[in-house]
């Protein structure tokens, strides 16, 4: 079942990429990609050794440099995504030792919600009290969220680019690991926290303000992660819409600004090429389209259970992301070269792990935040091993009935390729 959703997405991806794509394209090879060397690295490289193939020297970088490069981006990777458990976090003595850079927004965030609840929702009405409190922390921590990405993307570029893969395969993939791990914590930490660790509460307060200050929800938890979900997959798109069509528009404008002075001529042929190569170049953006789609389904599956809505809110993302994308592609950007590949690659692997975490977070959810069927917590746990073994095993009988590719259109491939 969680199979079939994240091929369906996946066919959303892929038509995101091609569906305008009427012109040339490069015919995929099979051995030329999955071999094609990283031309821009092999010219930093010194050391080379006999290739046992060709039988030719070739560049490569020495094992123990490779180790310690790969070792220092894990450790960066640990240090800005650091998870610690949220009750060491909260307490103050761990907090003061372990504090690391993506959860100093989250603390913010806390301490103005639990500030606004204790000063100012008991002299305000409870809809004035719903949006103080809930709806512009969940502003903020959306717009922290969606600012730490940005930086998390040059991180990962940076980081890729001085590890010196020799491929493009290995460069690729190591980039879409760093890629999904640094926006896998900075979209989903703070959903997390709402959903399981916000009713935890301790003797001295959160930080030690004092007994009184408690982030709880009582019952209204489901409701704040709703809130903060729906934000979520809203607000993370509105950077996209400005970048690619705003500022697109804008140089557009600029550029226009000098021709204007030109006398003008009968429109043919030589005048609307130049009107096309005078259109900015589009770089390549597949990975970053790939990333957007696999975070709002990650949002969609994860966390289904508090937003039922959710996939109609992801299908209307992705139709005006779709518009969008068609507009740069057609009118805005030179039109590029389609580049056919066979598979969306490692995207399908971390697809799958988002599946079995969604269906174990659903479980989780269903159980400790039913309050009148499921009151005790060995009541909880049975609940949460019968439902994941149960969607467990329908998704792995559904996989294995239904083939990922049907037979004539297998065929169909193996005759184009």
């Amino acid at each position: 079942m969680g199979k079939h959703a994240a091929q369906a997405f996946t066919g959303i991806i892929h038509f995101t990429q091609c569906k305008y794509s009427h012109f040339t394209l490069i015919k995929f090879t099979k051995d030329t990609q999955n071999n094609s060397l990283n031309l821009d690295n092999l010219l930093v490289l010194k050391t080379t050794r006999n290739n046992p193939v060709t039988n030719e020297a070739t560049k490569y970088t020495p094992f123990k440099i490779q180790c310690s490069k790969y070792l220092a981006s894990v450790m960066v990777l640990l240090f800005m995504n650091k998870k610690i458990s949220w009750s060491e976090f909260l307490n103050p003595e761990m907090s003061q030792k372990r504090i690391c850079i993506l959860f100093i927004i989250t603390a913010n965030i806390i301490v103005y919600r639990i500030f606004t609840n204790i000063r100012y929702c008991s002299d305000i009405s409870k809809l004035s009290c719903l949006f103080v409190s809930n709806i512009v922390s969940s502003l903020a921590n959306t717009i922290a969220i969606v600012a730490f990405g940005a930086v998390y993307n040059i991180l990962a570029v940076k980081l890729t680019d001085w590890e010196n893969h020799q491929t493009e395969t290995n460069y690729n993939n190591a980039l879409i690991i760093k890629l999904f791990s640094f926006h896998f914590i900075n979209s989903y930490t703070t959903p997390f926290y709402i959903a399981f660790f916000r009713n935890i509460k301790f003797e001295n307060g959160v930080f030690g303000l004092g007994g009184e200050y408690q982030d709880t929800c009582d019952k209204e938890c489901m409701q704040m992660l709703t809130i903060q979900i729906f934000f979520l997959m809203i607000g993370k798109a509105f950077p996209k819409f400005f970048t690619d069509v705003v500022l697109p528009v804008l140089k557009r404008i600029k550029q226009r600004g000098f021709f204007n002075k030109v006398v003008r001529v009968a429109l043919d042929k030589s005048i609307y090429m130049e009107r096309e190569y005078i259109k900015p170049q589009l770089t390549d953006f597949t990975l970053s389209e790939y990333n957007e789609k696999i975070i709002l389904y990650g949002f969609v599956m994860i966390f289904a259970a508090s937003i039922p809505i959710g996939p109609l809110i992801a299908l209307i993302v992705i139709y005006a992301d779709i518009k969008v994308d068609a507009s740069r592609l057609l009118w805005i950007y030179r039109r590029p070269v389609a580049d056919i590949s066979q598979n969306i690659g490692i995207w399908q692997g971390i697809l799958e792990l988002l599946n079995v975490i969604g269906v174990i977070s659903n479980a989780f959810l269903i159980a400790y935040t039913s309050k009148d069927y499921l009151n005790s917590t060995e009541r909880k746990m049975i609940f949460v091993v019968i439902f994941e073994h149960a969607l467990f095993t329908i998704k792995f009988l559904a996989a294995y009935a239904i083939p990922d590719v049907p037979k004539q259109i297998a065929i169909a491939i193996r005759r184009v390729i």
